[in-house]
């Protein structure tokens, strides 16, 4: 996920012999190997390992609200689904509470991960990782100093330490039988999905180390050390709010995105912050030689974080928006630009991709879509608020895109037109601001997770069920 939001926020082994697996939102796309994703329609992060937000089945235009639930806890993330039924959530109340939820689908609570006390625990850095599910319904996830994979009854499979405390990772990816991940400090570990023991040594990106004084030059932080942005904290224990905040910011971290992983190739990417600026990484996992590999690398513009990466249906080209809001196609083979399209404002979360390849972006107060060429073909606003900001990551259905949009300081689910961006049925007030996902479900019912810091009110945030009426 792009910075969050501010204001407004792989596959099994190789069978013996070739054959096709079937199209579903886990892999994303046709292929020889059969993905070790849950086969629901939202078992990772950004729905898949090529981050691309969308799922392949039709989605109804019309709702109403059905439930919500852990309204007292700040959520960042999607709620993933495991073949069980089960909805995963994580979140960062604090000592005493748990960091990650298991909800039916009728939003009571299925079971919940123990208690936080100590950082033996799972801890409330477990709010940056949403679960992510493979094909036996276990889900892998991190904290500020461990990996955690449980069974979905909520057994503990495994715990394995990450290569140094305080360096969480932002959700996890599957590359065969590997679990892999960057976390916000730079360091690339994989890990086995049956036993938690390292696949290999961890590969330290050259990233830009950031200590208190850099914070502070670069205006990440006041003088006195604090952020100046002010937020409710009655969802989040503090430490964990803080550094929350720093990757909203964008440069408070050097890694503050999730990798994509390639659907074939036992390769993912990530951009980071260097000392020089900002670089795209494109790393192998050789697996035999227990090693990472830098494949290439390029440079970007700009001196914050860029996009989460999103690939194409077929892995062939890589799209990333850089820092200075510019959207990029990358050859996924050696880095080249393909194109690249300026946006006329910030885009405030990671772009999306249908399975035709269309992208879409969430700018300050539009939407707007553009082919794999980057021609675009629509752009909408909301005239009939005087302000608008988008509010959460898109979500995109073979015939709408879902989003939150804030209108007049008011929060509001929409249903847009995949093809022409238009409205298909009035806004639907919500409870409260969102900051985080929507998880399309094969049923038509639509999951929204809120952090809730534009509303701001203790309540304000949890997960919110929209039930269809009219497709």
């Amino acid at each position: 996920m792009r910075k969050f939001l501010l204001i407004g926020t792989f596959c099994v082994w190789m069978v013996t012999g070739f054959f096709s697996a079937p199209l579903h939102a886990g892999g994303g796309i046709l292929s020889r190997v059969v993905s070790p994703y849950a086969d629901t329609s939202w078992p990772a992060v950004h729905a898949d390992g090529r981050n691309s937000d969308a799922v392949p089945f039709r989605g109804a235009i019309e709702f109403s609200e059905a439930w919500s639930a852990l309204e007292d806890h700040s959520i960042a993330y999607a709620a993933t689904i495991g073949p069980n039924g089960l909805l995963y959530v994580t979140s960062a109340k604090g000592i005493g509470t748990s960091s990650l939820s298991a909800l039916r689908k009728d939003g009571s609570i299925a079971w919940e991960a123990e208690p936080f006390y100590d950082y033996d625990d799972l801890d409330p850095s477990a709010l940056g990782s949403s679960p992510v599910i493979d094909r036996d319904g276990d889900l892998y996830l991190s904290d500020s100093n461990q990996v955690w994979a449980y069974h979905g009854d909520g057994t503990v499979k495994w715990v394995s330490p990450l290569p140094r405390e305080g360096q969480a990772t932002l959700s996890l990816q599957f590359i065969r039988d590997a679990l892999v991940a960057v976390t916000t400090g730079g360091s690339v570990v994989a890990y086995d999905r049956q036993t938690g023991k390292s696949l290999a040594t961890p590969l330290e990106l050259p990233v830009r180390q950031m200590d208190i004084a850099t914070l502070i030059q670069s205006g990440e932080l006041n003088q006195s050390g604090q952020v100046d942005f002010t937020v409710g904290s009655w969802g989040m224990e503090p430490l964990t709010l803080f550094g929350t905040l720093l990757i909203i910011r964008g440069s408070g971290r050097p890694i503050s995105n999730t990798p994509a992983v390639h659907p074939n190739k036992s390769r993912l990417y990530i951009p980071a912050l260097i000392e020089e600026g900002l670089r795209f990484y494109a790393i192998d996992f050789k697996r035999r030689n227990r090693r990472f590999d830098i494949a290439w690398s390029v440079d970007l513009v700009g001196d914050t974080t860029a996009s989460s990466p999103i690939l194409s249906r077929d892995g062939s080209v890589i799209y990333v928006v850089d820092g200075e809001n510019k959207l990029l196609a990358l050859n996924e083979q050696n880095g080249q630009t393909l194109w690249e399209s300026q946006m006329d404002s910030p885009t405030l979360t990671s772009p999306a991709i249908d399975y035709a390849d269309n992208i879409y972006l969430e700018l300050e107060e539009k939407i707007v879509s553009v082919n794999s060429k980057g021609k675009l073909l629509w752009e909408q606003t909301f005239p009939q608020w005087d302000t608008t900001k988008n509010n959460s990551v898109l979500s995109v259905a073979s015939n709408v895109l879902y989003a939150v949009v804030m209108g007049d300081d008011n929060p509001y689910f929409i249903v847009l037109n995949r093809k022409t961006g238009e409205l298909e049925s009035e806004p639907l007030f919500l409870r409260a601001s969102s900051e985080a996902f929507i998880t399309p479900d094969r049923d038509g019912t639509v999951y929204i997770t809120h952090l809730g810091w534009i509303t701001n009110r203790p309540g304000d945030g949890g997960v919110t069920a929209l039930r269809p009426l009219r497709w």
